[in-house]
């Protein structure tokens, strides 16, 4: 089932992202490393791995097919659990290097699955433009709501603070 949705996922974007060509840059890839806390959550901390398939809609604003594969840490030494997470995620630039992200999509733990929702921002800190294609380095800044419920009833909070570097090219 996952995958189906991951295809309708990649559709969209592709959909998206050709309809909105006006440049000679319309398509690329992120990816990079994020570092996850949980204030409230069931888990310390995290690290994860994510890579993107990115379109361009219009000028400053990007549609992105994102998977992450993150290792939590749960509270007390409890032990790790893997997660895998895919997201359409948006990004508009709000001023200069500045654009903001909202995502929405579908995670698992291995066991559960539950809906996935980032808000927040990204900022690219250096960036390079060549003949035919853009290289940036970004910083990611977002909050994460991430709950999944067992068969048992049981919730599992995964939402916290996602602090991410990535490195994108778009052609």
């Amino acid at each position: 089932m996952l995958r189906r949705k991951a295809w309708v996922l990649i559709a969209v974007a592709l959909v998206l992202g050709f309809a909105g060509i006006s440049s000679a840059e319309t398509v690329g890839f992120e990816y990079g490393v994020n570092y996850v806390a949980s204030p409230s959550g069931d888990f310390d901390k995290g690290t994860a791995n994510h890579f993107s398939l990115v379109f361009l809609l219009e000028n400053g604003m990007t549609a992105a097919v994102y998977h992450e594969s993150a290792t939590m840490e749960l509270e007390n030494n409890a032990g790790t659990v893997e997660l895998d997470i895919d997201e359409l995620r948006l990004a508009k630039e709000i001023g200069g290097p500045v654009s903001v992200i909202l995502g929405i999509g579908k995670g698992s733990d291995g066991t559960t699955s539950g809906i996935v929702s980032d808000v927040g921002i990204k900022y690219e800190a250096i960036s390079s433009k060549g003949k035919a294609s853009t290289v940036n380095l970004g910083i990611n800044l977002l909050y994460r709501f991430f709950e999944v419920t067992s068969a048992a009833g049981t919730t599992v909070d995964y939402g916290g603070a996602v602090i991410g570097m990535n490195m994108s090219v778009m052609f």
